[in-house]
C-alpha cells in the first residue's frame, strides 16, 4: 500500500511529553549609545514541537520507527496537536454546533470571526485551539458569541485567505508538520527498552 501524507501518529502508546513552541519572526536593533530599541515584526510565525515517548520494548516501539522511517525526512507531513488540549475549556466544550467561518480572513489577520453558534459567555477561553484546513490557531483571549458569531483573537496569524463557509474544528485540533532534519534516530538499551524522541516544525 503507498504511503500518503500527512500521516497520523501511531496509537498503540500515546506521547510521554511535548514541547510545544511559539515562533515569532521580530527583528530588534539596539543603539550600542543609547541602547534605544527599534523593532519590527516580520509575518514569520510557526508552531514547533519536541517530541518523546515513553521507553517500550519492540512490540510497541515499531510502529514510531516505523512511522519516522515513512516520513523520509523532511519530505513527508504529519498531524500533531497538543494531547493535552483535545477539548476546549470554554462553553464550546458542552456544544455540538457545527461552526464555520462567517466573514472571509484575509491573509496576515490575527482574528476570526465565525458562525454557527448561538450567544455564548465564554464560548472559547484563552488557551483552547481551533483549527482551519491544516493551520492550527490557539485562542488569545476570551470570546463570547452573540447573534450567532464570534470573533476570536488567535495566534498564529492567517497565512492564506481563509473562504467564508469554511468549517472550524475546535476539538481534537492538529496542525501539520514535517520533521525538523532528515536524520531519525532510537536508542535501544541492554533492556531492549527503546527511546524515541523527535523534533518538529510546522509546515508553512
Amino acid at each position: 500500500m503507498a504511503i500518503t501524507y500527512p500521516l497520523d501518529l501511531p496509537t498503540d502508546i500515546g506521547i510521554a511529553s511535548i514541547k510545544l513552541s511559539a515562533t515569532n519572526a521580530v527583528a530588534l536593533t539596539s543603539s550600542p549609545f543609547s541602547y534605544k530599541q527599534q523593532v519590527h515584526a516580520h509575518s514569520g510565525q510557526m508552531w514547533k514541537a519536541s517530541v518523546s515517548i515513553p521507553p517500550v520494548l519492540r512490540p510497541l516501539a515499531e510502529p514510531w520507527v516505523a512511522f519516522l522511517l515513512s516520513l523520509k525526512g523532511r519530505l513527508g507531513t504529519f498531524r500533531l496537536g497538543d494531547p493535552n488540549c483535545k477539548e476546549p475549556r470554554g462553553a464550546a466544550k458542552d456544544s455540538s454546533f457545527t461552526l464555520s467561518i462567517g466573514s472571509t480572513a484575509t491573509s496576515g489577520s490575527n482574528t476570526l470571526t465565525l458562525q454557527g453558534v448561538p450567544t455564548f459567555t465564554n464560548y472559547f477561553l484563552a488557551g483552547d485551539y481551533i483549527q482551519v484546513d491544516n493551520q492550527l490557531f490557539k485562542v488569545l483571549t476570551d470570546a463570547s458569541s452573540s447573534g450567532g458569531s464570534i470573533t476570536v483573537d488567535v495566534w498564529p496569524n492567517v497565512r492564506s485567505q481563509i473562504s467564508s463557509g469554511t468549517t472550524v474544528a475546535y476539538r481534537n485540533t492538529t496542525g501539520l508538520f514535517r520533521l525538523e532534519n532528515n536524520v531519525s534516530e532510537w536508542d535501544i538499551d541492554n533492556s531492549s527498552f527503546y527511546g524515541i524522541n523527535f523534533d518538529a516544525v510546522e509546515v508553512v
